[in-house]
């Protein structure tokens, strides 16, 4: 189930104008993923819907809250304020409609709102390992709570839009550690990376710190490159609290502020 809605949409009669929302009630009304479907199936066709912006905002708002509850449930759930996680069918297509809602509304944020740690809690595959092992977008899932992956961002002094990445991976005694340079591009809502030296260590004991893949020369060359020779994430989502992006490889991603 997507959640709860404040308006009774699906009860609606659409051959009438929407006057004013309906009454709260949280309980009143469960949406299913069948249901947004018909919704949206029923808006694009125009069969029943008089055509006007009362009725369209009325929807699009509607819509829009429905999804953004169901990411924040989601977050609320790997935060460990509530016990019980939404569905994650219903995770990936609220993630994917907040997407399109953010590219048609042409939203623009800025790196200082990144800057941070944030804890990796809900992925779907790429499009290559759903192209090699079948499984298909809807798939996603919330990391076991034994896998601690985060991303640290912070800033150049005199650069606001460039800075660096560190990402850590924690499972048990053992931590990788990748860090590398950064730029984001506002316009676009796109970070670009690189991975250029990496730590490992075994119960807080450094095993091993330096450059990776020539990441010493790549280093320097970072500005240099074009945004089509990096690895990126575009993020469509980003709130105090948790943010969402898709990597480059086509996989959708949340994080959770730690």
């Amino acid at each position: 189930m997507l959640g709860c809605c404040c308006f009774e949409i699906f009860n609606h009669n659409f051959s009438k104008p929407i006057l004013e929302p309906l009454p709260v009630c949280r309980e009143k009304l469960l949406l299913s993923r069948e249901k947004i479907t018909e919704l949206g199936k029923r808006v694009k066709s125009g069969k029943g819907v008089i055509h006007n912006n009362r009725n369209q905002n009325f929807i699009t708002h509607s819509l829009g809250w429905i999804m953004q509850n169901v990411i924040e449930q989601a977050a609320e759930f790997l935060q460990a304020k509530v016990r019980k996680p939404p569905v994650s069918e219903a995770v990936v297509e609220a993630l994917i409609e907040t997407e399109k809602t953010a590219k048609q509304t042409k939203i623009n944020y800025s790196y200082s709102q990144l800057l941070g740690n944030w804890r990796l809690g809900f992925i779907t595959g790429t499009k290559k390992t759903r192209k090699g092992t079948g499984v298909v977008l809807g798939a996603g899932k919330f990391l076991p709570k034994l896998v601690k992956i985060q991303l640290s961002y912070s800033q150049l002094k005199d650069s606001p839009e460039k800075g660096n990445v560190e990402n850590s991976v924690e499972l048990g005694l053992f931590k990788i550690i990748l860090t590398g340079p950064v730029q984001f591009w506002s316009k676009k809502n796109i970070l670009a990376f690189d991975f250029t030296q990496m730590r490992l260590c075994l119960s807080g004991l450094k095993l091993y710190q330096g450059y990776i893949r020539g990441g010493k020369d790549r280093e320097k060359s970072f500005d240099k490159q074009t945004l089509k020779q990096q690895a990126f994430f575009t993020y469509f989502l980003v709130e105090d609290s948790y943010i969402a992006a898709r990597g480059r490889g086509g996989g959708l991603a949340l994080w959770v502020r730690c």
